[in-house]
């Protein structure tokens, strides 16, 4: 199915109706007008995976897009015949750009909608009633931010509008290009180093990628090229223009199982828990300890190559044994970073921390009891306290999982969705936890870290033979 066609609508070009958008807009945004900060739950804020068929194009779309355009409510409202057409472009020619939709701009969408006294409202509603089919067509390049996707759960009006920005900029290492008229917003997001446009006369669509994305050429139109939805196919070596921003390498069509990494494979500075720190031989009085390696010496070992063989469903259990190293050796790393990160003192983060029976973490269990220990001091304001308590339960569903992938035994995942939903959530609460705030000094190359290692696990638990 295309982009929706517009019926009737009328561009804003004059600079002054412009203007006046942008004050009633901004007036609103003052006042926080439209403005909920309630946290969502992760049922909520994760993939609606249950109606999707993993042979389907669908299952391409939680993948990490080549560029984003952020629209802002102004440029929506004002030019939604060019936002149609820039649609209707990407779809045909940049099948790996997407235009996303901040959660503010979608609330003040929907209250603008109601206005009847102001020019704003009729414009609100026409792009309503556009978005709205676009949604249900499921249109692959446009997509609206979930509600925990962001650095700040505070912010609200510009603000939002830049951390969304900033967010899948800095946290999810993809380019973004603010679509906005507001001059000060796209100021703010300058001093933030994010690109920006504004409408002018002469801006249509291939323009805007133009200015947006310099290095992505305009590719060869081909009805064989690959769309972020079409059926994943690893047998295909991506063309200049299909190249994915992806930190991993690309899949290669052989059906062999993959081997847990070891030094040689493993070229990533955080390659284990500790590879990233220096070894503290002596402390002063004053100074702070740079690694809870002094205090904990436990390290996950992988399944061995000969134990994966052996394994009554290899695929998903090398990748259940290396998801669950992840958890077990970054949660110890990160407890101790958010720790510190609220009391500001290392030692008595680490003296909390080694007070529990299952710190350091030596299994999924062992991550579940530490989280539901300190779920306040890094979900608060994130993921609602409610969530809390189906940490336990997702933890004994994932050691019941490795078992049956190992020996046989007891029951597996239902079906490929679920095993890649709860992939999915464990992900989420890694991410959460590793936020940039937290990490500071050491956060850019850990989201690399952390993004390339999602991104590896999402790919292959969509992969056809995975529960086999």
């Amino acid at each position: 199915m295309g982009v929706p066609t517009l019926l009737s609508h009328v561009e804003v070009n004059d600079p002054m109706e412009i203007d006046s958008i942008i004050d009633s807009i901004n007036k609103d945004r003052s006042e926080n007008k439209y403005a909920s900060s309630r946290p969502p739950s992760l049922s909520q804020i994760l993939p609606k995976l249950d109606s999707i068929s993993f042979a389907s194009p669908k299952a391409k779309e939680i993948l990490r897009p080549q560029g984003l355009f952020i629209v802002d409510t102004n440029f929506l409202l004002s030019h939604l015949v060019l936002c149609q057409n820039l649609l209707e472009v990407l779809s045909r020619q940049f099948p790996h750009i997407v235009i996303l939709l901040p959660w503010v701009v979608l609330q003040e969408l929907d209250g603008l909608k109601s206005d009847t006294k102001a020019s704003c409202g009729y414009l609100a509603r026409q792009a309503h009633d556009f978005l709205l089919q676009c949604f249900r067509a499921s249109l692959p390049n446009l997509r609206g931010q979930k509600l925990h996707e962001r650095c700040s759960a505070s912010e609200s009006g510009d603000n939002a509008v830049l951390d969304c920005c900033v967010y899948f900029q800095d946290e999810k290492l993809t380019p973004v290009n603010l679509l906005s008229d507001d001059k000060n917003l796209c100021i703010k997001a300058a001093v933030h180093h994010v690109s920006s446009q504004s409408y002018s006369k002469t801006t249509d669509p291939i323009s805007l990628v133009r200015e947006a994305f310099p290095s992505i050429d305009v590719p060869v139109q081909s009805a064989e090229l690959e769309h972020p939805r079409m059926e994943i196919d690893t047998s295909l070596a991506p063309t200049t223009q299909q190249k994915s921003l992806s930190f991993t390498e690309n899949l290669q069509p052989s059906l062999a199982i993959d081997m847990p990494m070891d030094a040689s494979r493993d070229k990533s500075t955080w390659g284990s828990r500790y590879a990233h720190f220096s070894a503290v031989q002596s402390q002063t009085q004053n100074s702070r300890p740079m690694s809870p390696s002094q205090y904990v010496p436990y390290t996950y070992t992988l399944l061995t190559k000969d134990q994966i063989l052996h394994a009554s469903h290899p695929r998903a259990s090398k990748l259940i044994d290396q998801i669950t190293k992840v958890l077990v050796e970054e949660t110890a790393f990160l407890l101790s970073m958010n720790l510190t990160n609220l009391w500001g003192d290392y030692r008595l983060a680490m003296k909390k921390l080694l007070a529990s029976s299952s710190f350091p973490p030596e299994s999924i269990h062992d991550v579940a009891n530490e989280l539901y220990i300190h779920w306040y001091t890094c979900f608060d304001g994130y993921v609602p306290s409610g969530d809390r308590k189906f940490l336990k339960a997702k933890a004994s569903k994932w050691d019941e999982w490795f078992m049956w992938a190992e020996t046989g035994l007891g029951i597996g995942p239902r079906c490929q969705e679920e095993f890649t939903e709860t992939i999915l959530y464990w992900s989420n609460l890694w991410s959460i936890m590793s936020r940039k705030e937290v990490l500071e000094d050491k956060a850019t190359e850990y989201v690399v870290f952390r993004e390339e290692n999602i991104e590896k696990w999402v790919q292959r638990s969509m992969r056809s033979a995975i529960l086999s």
